[in-house]
């Protein structure tokens, strides 16, 4: 759980968790998804709202579950 943190910036560096399947950065500052998210092939939830995020990166799209 990194969620009510004041998180701006996630780093990259999570996409390399490749056996991550849960993932809790909601109620924080972020604005931007790292594009490297799309390789997290095992995450099944991803909780990112009551945050700024501006863009949704289209390799997220490389996500099936």
């Amino acid at each position: 759980y990194l969620n009510n943190n004041q998180i701006m910036e996630i780093p990259s560096e999570l996409s390399n968790l490749r056996s991550l399947k849960i993932l809790y950065l909601n109620d924080n500052k972020i604005i931007k998804i790292p594009k490297e998210f799309g390789n997290l092939h095992n995450l099944k939830e991803l909780y990112l709202n009551n945050n700024q995020i501006m863009e949704i990166p289209s390799e997220l799209s490389n996500l099936k579950n």
